[in-house]
């Protein structure tokens, strides 16, 4: 029997042997690459066996103390498979036997690992895919006929972006209101489920928009009376929300009088007099910092009030 060196507890519930020790061959048994020390015993007597002669180059994993009697093993990932160790065995009488062990090397699941993905960047409104896969490893994909998959999910992603589960491609297009940094995780997870993750910050740029108008609505004052109101609520720009540095700058034509606009704020302000009193078509103006712009005309109506003859 084989027999635990350390616990001195028989392992046959575990190691499946074809027979007793010198009336047939061992048959085989199975060890994962966690590594396995044994001990040989005659089943009837109890003594223990000596080993003499091994000598099997390809599994230099394998080791034999031929005064104990321990075959001690530790086989790693790359061992994974069946090997045949060839044996001479001695009793204390000095009977010999010539025997051979099938010994399975049973794979053990591995965790996947991940190195650190590089940080990317797009610009918005721009198609973008990413590959993350590269960045992820599992041994046991390398076995032979191995059954082993890794999924990947993801978390942090701006807008409509995605991830390929099966073959961890990242894929979207930005807007302007995913503009901005973000943290954006991976994780894979194989068949077993144990699972590894690796974070990176994906940069979306911004591209500058134009600014956009409603129609002003039209105004009226009446003569001789001091007069303000804002336009700057019918004009928008998207980019105010996502570019610190974004702003503004209103002008206007068409104005009466003394009639002007705050080029900031877009407040129009004045007092008119007689000779202004009339319907006029004003046109606002505003500008961005990259030089787009966008215009909206109104009415603004002086209306007449009576003057002493």
């Amino acid at each position: 029997r084989f027999v635990d060196p350390v616990t001195g507890d028989f392992l046959s519930d575990d190691i499946q042997l074809s027979d007793e020790v010198f009336d047939t061959s061992f048959g085989s048994f199975g060890i994962n690459d966690t590594g396995l020390a044994l001990q040989l015993l005659n089943s009837d007597s109890g003594e223990t066996l000596g080993y003499v002669g091994v000598d099997n180059p390809v599994m230099s994993w394998v080791s034999v103390n031929y005064e104990t009697g321990v075959l001690t093993a530790q086989p790693s990932q790359a061992n994974v498979g069946s090997y045949e160790l060839p044996l001479s065995i001695s009793d204390p009488d000095g009977a010999i036997s010539l025997e051979t062990i099938t010994i399975e090397v049973i794979n053990v699941n591995d965790a996947p690992a991940a190195i650190q993905i590089s940080d990317q960047s797009s610009v918005q409104d721009s198609s973008h895919t990413i590959n993350v896969s590269s960045y992820f490893s599992d041994e046991d994909l390398n076995l032979p006929n191995s059954t082993e998959t890794v999924t990947f999910s993801v978390s942090g992603l701006p807008g409509n972006y995605v991830i390929d589960s099966a073959t961890g491609e990242i894929s979207g297009t930005s807007t302007n209101d995913d503009v901005g940094d973000h943290v954006v995780t991976v994780t894979a997870t194989d068949v077993a489920g144990e699972a590894v993750s690796s974070s990176f910050t994906l940069t979306i740029n911004n591209v500058n928009d134009a600014p956009t108008v409603t129609t002003i609505a039209d105004a009226s004052a009446n003569q001789d009376a001091a007069h303000s109101f804002d336009v700057w609520s019918y004009f928008s720009d998207i980019d105010l929300a996502v570019d610190p540095n974004e702003s503004l700058t209103y002008v206007a034509s068409g104005l009466p009088g003394n009639y002007v606009i705050d080029g900031s704020t877009g407040a129009i302000s004045g007092t008119s007099t007689n000779d202004d009193v009339g319907d006029h078509r004003v046109t606002v103006t505003a500008t961005d910092k990259a030089g787009e712009e966008v215009s909206s005309s109104f009415t603004l109506s002086i209306i007449n009030v009576n003057d002493v003859p």
